[in-house]
């Protein structure tokens, strides 16, 4: 059980970073409570780059 001290610590915010064509990955995460904030580029070598999706979750616990 709990303390209420610790109780703080399961308020934090979590945030993930997916890849935008990981469909599998990202239906599971809203289900569990993520929603997309904002869609991403980020580079991954020479002239590539990997669009992403920042999903927050849409209310801390």
């Amino acid at each position: 059980m709990l303390k209420s001290p610790d109780i703080g610590l399961l308020k934090k915010k979590i945030v993930l970073h997916v890849e935008k064509d990981n469909e599998p990955a990202i239906s599971l995460y809203r289900k569990l409570g993520y929603s997309i904030e904002k869609e991403y580029k980020v580079k991954a070598g020479e002239g590539n780059y990997v669009v992403l999706y920042r999903m927050p979750t849409s209310s801390p616990p």
